[in-house]
C-alpha cells in the first residue's frame, strides 16, 4: 500500500515536484500504473485464499523459548563467518560510499556506490549473502534471544551484531538497508513479546524515528542542506521512489522496446538458448542517458506486476499478483510449523522483510532465489544439527 499504491495519487495530481522534473506527468500513462496496482492488490489476496483451500492453515503459536547451547554455538558461528565476509569485501572495495559522502561529497559517493554493488568487480552476490542477509538473520535472532532470556551474555552479543549489521547496512551509503534493519528488529521484538501484534501508537513511534534518520541520511548521502527539502525528499522517496519507474516501464514498452516475452527471467548456468534482458538497467540508460556518460551503472527496479507487464503485457499483470499471493502463503504455512525459537523469529522475520521488496523490485529476481536458497540451507541447517539431525515442530 505504501511503496506501490499510494504514491499514484501525488503523482497523478503532480505534487510532487521531484517527479514531476523527471517527467512523470503524462495522466493517462499514471492511470495505467494506477489500474496495475489495484490489479494486485485485489489478486495477491485472491492467490492466498486459493492456496488455503489447497493447503490449509497454520495456527499462530507465540510461546517462544531461548536458544540452546548447540544452536547459540552454531549460530554464533555463522555470524562470524558473516562479519569475516563484510571485513574482507570492505578490504576489496576501492573506497567505501559512506567515507567518500562525509568527506567529498554526494556527487562522488554515487560513483563510489556504483562501483561497490552493481558494478564491483568480484561477485557480489555471494558477498551479500553473508555479510547482509545471514548477518541480518543471526542480528535478528539473537535479538529474539536477547528478548527471551534477558541476559548480559545475551545482550552483549546482540550489540555486537547490531553494530557489525548497521556498518554492513550503512557503508554503501544507501538509506533503506539501514531502515529495514530497525523495521525488521521492531518486527521481531512484535512477533516475540507481543505476540505478532503492534499498535498505532509504536508504529507512529517507529515511524517517527525512521523519518528522522532519512532526514539525516538525505543531508550526507544527497548533500541536501535545507532540512525541509529532505523531509520532502524523504516522503518522495517512501511514496513514489518505489512506483515512479513503472511509468518509465509504460513509456519504454512497448513503444521503444518490444515485450519481452520472458527475457527478463534468469537463465541459470546459461541452459536457456537467451541472455537476460537487463530490464532495470536499460530502462534508466534509455531515459536518463547522462547516467552513463558519468560511469554510473544504473538501475530502475519498481513493483513486481510491472516487469511481467514488459513480458507479457496486461495477461502478467493479471497472473503474476494471483501466484505471488499463492505461492507466499505456502511458504509461510511451511515455515510456520517449525519449533518456536529464536533462529524461526528471526527467519521469520527474515522472510518477511526479503519478500517485501517484491513491491519495489522485479518479480525476475525471486524466480531462481540463490539468496532465500542459501538462508533457507544455513538456518534449516542449523536447527537440524543441533537437534542431532532432526527438524524439530511445534506441537
Amino acid at each position: 500500500m505504501v511503496f506501490a499504491y499510494i504514491g499514484v495519487l501525488p503523482l497523478y495530481f503532480g505534487w510532487d515536484e521531484f517527479r514531476v522534473a523527471m517527467g512523470i506527468t503524462d495522466k493517462e500513462v499514471l492511470l495505467k500504473v494506477f489500474l496495475g496496482n489495484s490489479l494486485a492488490i485485489l489478486f495477491i489476496p485472491v492467490g492466498i485464499y486459493f492456496s488455503t483451500m489447497v493447503f490449509g492453515y497454520s495456527m499462530e503459536t507465540y510461546d517462544y523459548r531461548g536458544l540452546d547451547s548447540k544452536e547459540g554455538m552454531f549460530l554464533f558461528f555463522l555470524f562470524l563467518v558473516s562479519s569475516f565476509v563484510l571485513f574482507l569485501y570492505i578490504a576489496k572495495v576501492p573506497q567505501l560510499a559512506l567515507v567518500v559522502a562525509i568527506t567529498e561529497g554526494a556527487a562522488e559517493s554515487k560513483v563510489a556506490r556504483s562501483l561497490m554493488g552493481n558494478d564491483f568487480s568480484g561477485s557480489y552476490h555471494w558477498y551479500s549473502l553473508f555479510m547482509k542477509h545471514l548477518l541480518t538473520l543471526s542480528t535478528y535472532a539473537f535479538f529474539a534471544n536477547y528478548l527471551i532470556s534477558k541476559t548480559i551474555k545475551s545482550k552483549l552479543i546482540f550489540i555486537v551484531a547490531f553494530v557489525l549489521a548497521s556498518l554492513s547496512a550503512l557503508i554503501s551509503a544507501e538509506k533503506a538497508p539501514f531502515i529495514w534493519l530497525l523495521i525488521g528488529l521492531f518486527l521481531v521484538y512484535s512477533l516475540v513479546r507481543k505476540n505478532g501484534s503492534y499498535g498505532t501508537g509504536k508504529i507512529l513511534l517507529i515511524s517517527a524515528i525512521m523519518v528522522g534518520f532519512l532526514v539525516v541520511f538525505y543531508t550526507i548521502f544527497m548533500g541536501v542542506e535545507d532540512i525541509n527539502v529532505a523531509v520532502l525528499s524523504v516522503f518522495s522517496r517512501a511514496f513514489t521512489g518505489g512506483i515512479a519507474p513503472a511509468y518509465y516501464y509504460f513509456e519504454f514498452i512497448p513503444t521503444h522496446q518490444d515485450f519481452l516475452l520472458g527475457r527478463t527471467f534468469p537463465n541459470p548456468g546459461g541452459l536457456l538458448p537467451f541472455e537476460p534482458y537487463r530490464l532495470t538497467v536499460e530502462v534508466v540508460n534509455w531515459k536518463f542517458p547522462s547516467v552513463v556518460e558519468k560511469g554510473i551503472v544504473g538501475t530502475a527496479p519498481t513493483v513486481f506486476w510491472a516487469e511481467m507487464y514488459a513480458n507479457f503485457s496486461w495477461f502478467g499483470v493479471l497472473i503474476s499478483p494471483f501466484i505471488v499471493g499463492f505461492l507466499l502463503h505456502l511458504l509461510y504455512l511451511k515455515f510456520n510449523t517449525l519449533e518456536n525459537t529464536p533462529i524461526k523469529a528471526g527467519l521469520i522475520i527474515w522472510l518477511a522483510m526479503h519478500y517485501m521488496h517484491l513491491s519495489d523490485t522485479s518479480l525476475s529476481g525471486f524466480i531462481v532465489d540463490i539468496v532465500f536458497i542459501f538462508v533457507t540451507i544455513f538456518t534449516i541447517g542449523i536447527i537440524a544439527v543441533s537437534n542431532n539431525f532432526r527438524i524439530k515442530y511445534f506441537s
